[in-house]
């Protein structure tokens, strides 16, 4: 009788597992930048900007979005890790900046966190958190962004949105792998 509930109990998790693929698919950036699951009712669209290059994933399901802009720049192979650390702390504030005040030019942010070191898609960032409100049945929201270098891009990810949204939006970046 035991053997057979840990049969049953795990015909149920290949199951569940299985249902949870169905329709998702892989998003591959056309440049190389990074790859990520997208389960069914989800979209990415990409647009050039400048230089760079802007993929913005979402659904109707959800409130909420992640940007994810890649520019194809990134240090040297070779450039030592305490430079490669000094390079990114140096060149996300400008960005960390604009997001900010782009930010706070469509909703009032009422907290914004220190930027600090973390890790996306297993590779070395910076982070910086907000808590903003737009005036709707969504708020408060919250969001994120993040600044990483890989082997030849470097990203900027934004995350945002309602509390359901965003736990969403971060199943979907936990996916995430750049430069595979």
């Amino acid at each position: 009788m035991r053997r057979l509930r840990s049969f049953v109990a795990l015909l149920l998790i290949l199951a569940l597992t299985t249902a949870a693929q169905v329709g998702a698919r892989t998003y591959r950036d056309p440049e190389g930048a990074f790859t990520i699951e997208l389960p069914a009712g989800w979209g990415a669209e990409r647009e050039q900007a400048g230089d760079s290059w802007n993929t913005v994933i979402s659904s109707d399901k959800h409130a909420g979005k992640l940007a994810i802009l890649s520019i194809r720049a990134a240090p040297e192979a070779g450039v030592s890790d305490e430079l490669r650390s000094r390079m990114l702390v140096g060149s996300s504030q400008p960005f960390f900046e604009g997001w900010l005040k782009s930010l706070k030019g469509q909703a009032r942010v009422e907290k914004t966190g220190k930027v600090y070191r973390t890790t996306v898609g297993g590779v070395e960032a910076l982070r910086m958190d907000v808590t903003y409100y737009r005036g709707d049945e969504n708020d408060p929201r919250t969001g994120y962004a993040a600044y990483l270098f890989g082997r030849t891009n470097t990203l900027f990810i934004s995350l945002t949105g309602s509390g359901p949204g965003v736990a969403a939006l971060e199943r979907l970046l936990a996916t995430i792998k750049i430069e595979p």
